[in-house]
């Protein structure tokens, strides 16, 4: 059993130094305005949008066994339950850019720290928030439409 648990936190910390998967300086602090939280049978997604650049963003874990271990936990989410970072504007510190495709949108919780809702944004805030970034047309994907 200690044999075990001395392999999971030896592959967490090379895990979080991975090349490609960001370094110690590339650590950030971002805001992420939550659009989507879905509960998994290892733990929990949860993506949005960065306030900062208005791309999609999902905080992920490190690697432990499979790619599909990568969920969030209850206790990344703080004191409160995971759905109520739906609609709201989180503050997620120490990330680090892990883009693997298809995943580009992923980033690393290089060390865990729980997030936390600085804003629940008005249904007005929330039309301001995304208005730059609505298509007004299918075109961008799906041309011809």
């Amino acid at each position: 059993m200690l044999g075990r648990i001395r392999e999971l936190f030896s592959r967490l910390r090379r895990d979080l130094v991975r090349p490609g998967e960001g370094s110690r300086r590339e650590r950030t602090t971002k805001r992420i305005l939550g659009l989507a939280v879905t509960r998994l049978a290892s733990g929990f997604c949860f993506a949005g949008l960065d306030l900062e650049t208005g791309r999609w963003i999902r905080p992920v874990r490190p690697k432990v066994q499979s790619e599909y271990d990568r969920a969030l936990l209850p206790c990344d989410f703080g004191c409160l339950a995971p759905h109520r970072f739906a609609l709201a504007v989180s503050e997620w510190e120490d990330l680090c850019p892990a883009p693997t495709p298809p995943h580009v949108e992923d980033w690393l919780l290089a060390a865990p720290a729980p997030a936390r809702v600085i804003q629940t944004p008005s249904a007005g805030d929330l039309a301001r928030l995304l208005a730059p970034m609505v298509e007004e047309s299918l075109a961008p994907v799906h041309p011809g439409r």
